[in-house]
C-alpha cells in the first residue's frame, strides 16, 4: 500500500490510513462476534466505526468524529487508536507526522542485536546506549576509555557515580550538569519505563548531584574536556543519533590537546 491518498478519498493521508487499518481488521481479530446483514447474508468485511467506539470503551460517534476530522483527538487518544488498528511502525510515524508534526514518542522497545558489528565499523569511539544509559552495544575504540578494557554496563550511572569517572571526565560537573538535562528530557519521554524512572529517583536522592546548576543544553554537540586513557588529555564531542525505538547513538570525536 502507498502511504499517500487517492484523489477522491480523504483529505488527510492519517484520515485515509484510519480507514485502510479499519477495514482490514475482521470483527474476530478484534474478538467482536460477527454480525449478519439486514438482507440476511454477511456483512462486508473490517470494523464499523462504531465498532472501534465500542472497543476503546469510549463515547459514541467519537471516532466517527476523528475519521472524519470532525474532532482532533490528543496524541494519547490517537496512540491508542493506532495501537487497537494494529498500524504498522512506519504508518503510525506517517500518521502522526501528518496529524500533529512531529514524530510521536513510542514505547522503549528491545534493541537489535547487530548493534555491535554497525558500532565495530567505525574508526571513531561509538556506543549505543537505551534512554536509562544501559549499554548496548560499544566498538573497541570506546572501551579504551575505561580502565579494565571493558565498557561499563550502564554507562550514565558510570559518569554519575564511578570514582573512575572523576579522573576520565575533566571538569565533571559540566558533564554532570549536561547528563541530568538528558535524563531530565527522559522521564519525562518515556514516564512508563522503570528503568528510566528509577535512575532519574536515584538522581533525585544525591544531595551532591541535586547542588549543580542544571545545564540549558544536553551533551549532543558538546565539546567536553576528557583524559583518554591511552590518548591523553583532549577534547571529547558527544554527537547523538537516536532510533524511533529510544536507543541513543553516541559518536565520540576525540581531539588530544595540543
Amino acid at each position: 500500500m502507498r502511504s499517500r491518498k487517492p484523489e477522491h478519498d480523504y483529505e488527510h493521508v492519517w484520515q485515509w490510513l484510519l480507514r485502510y487499518y479499519r477495514g482490514r481488521m475482521s470483527r474476530a481479530d478484534a474478538g467482536l462476534p460477527p454480525l449478519e446483514s439486514r438482507r440476511g447474508g454477511p456483512r462486508p468485511p473490517g470494523l464499523r466505526q462504531v465498532d472501534v467506539d465500542v472497543l476503546l470503551c469510549g463515547g459514541a460517534g467519537v471516532y466517527a468524529k476523528i475519521e472524519n476530522n470532525d474532532f482532533r483527538p490528543q496524541p494519547e487518544l490517537f496512540l491508542r487508536i493506532t495501537e487497537l488498528l494494529k498500524f504498522s511502525p512506519y504508518h503510525l510515524r506517517i500518521a502522526y507526522l501528518d496529524l500533529y508534526g512531529a514524530e510521536p514518542v513510542l514505547p522503549v522497545q528491545q534493541p537489535s542485536p547487530h548493534w555491535r558489528k554497525v558500532l565495530n565499523g567505525q574508526s571513531e569511539m561509538a556506543c549505543a546506549l537505551m534512554p536509562d544509559g544501559h549499554l548496548v552495544a560499544a566498538n573497541d575504540a570506546f572501551a579504551e576509555l575505561f580502565a579494565t578494557g571493558r565498557p561499563p554496563t550502564n554507562f550514565w550511572r558510570w559518569a554519575l557515580w564511578s570514582e573512575e569517572a572523576q579522573a576520565v571526565l575533566v571538569d565533571r560537573e559540566k558533564w554532570v550538569a549536561r547528563l541530568v538535562t538528558e535524563l531530565r528530557l527522559a522521564q519525562h519521554r518515556y514516564p512508563d519505563d522503570r528503568a528510566v524512572q528509577k535512575i532519574c529517583a536515584d538522581l533525585e536522592r544525591d544531595p551532591r548531584l541535586q547542588q549543580l546548576t542544571e545545564s540549558l543544553v544536553g551533551l549532543d554537540n558538546e565539546a567536553l574536556p576528557l583524559h583518554h586513557r591511552k590518548r591523553g588529555r583532549g577534547t571529547a564531542r558527544f554527537m547523538a543519533s537516536h532510533t524511533p525505538a529510544g536507543l541513543s547513538v553516541w559518536t565520540v570525536l576525540f581531539e588530544a590537546a595540543a
